[in-house]
């Protein structure tokens, strides 16, 4: 049970950051409002209104939702954290 609540917690501190987690590293405590954010990600139809489509953008499908999910739920072969370098990993052949 403390596996699961640890991959929950590390899911929800991937979530805080999106979409920025390429720039920013992760951050080792959760607070109130990256709690907030992590969970409007995940629930599109609460957060459609404020993310509304343009020229330059488009409305989030519910598969963008799902695929944070599984990105934030994501490990690499040897249990080390996402995101992790896809060069590196093209050039080991994973």
């Amino acid at each position: 049970m403390a596996q699961a609540g640890a991959l929950i917690y590390n899911s929800l501190l991937y979530l805080s950051q999106a979409p920025f987690y390429d720039s920013l590293s992760l951050p080792t405590h959760l607070t109130f409002d990256g709690l907030l954010r992590a969970l409007v990600w995940t629930d599109s139809e609460r957060s459609r209104p404020v993310y509304e489509e343009s020229i330059d953008t488009r409305t989030r499908a519910p598969a963008d939702t799902r695929r944070l999910i599984f990105q934030s739920l994501a490990t690499t072969c040897d249990g080390k954290r996402l995101p992790f370098d896809a060069e590196f990993a093209r050039m080991q052949g994973v």
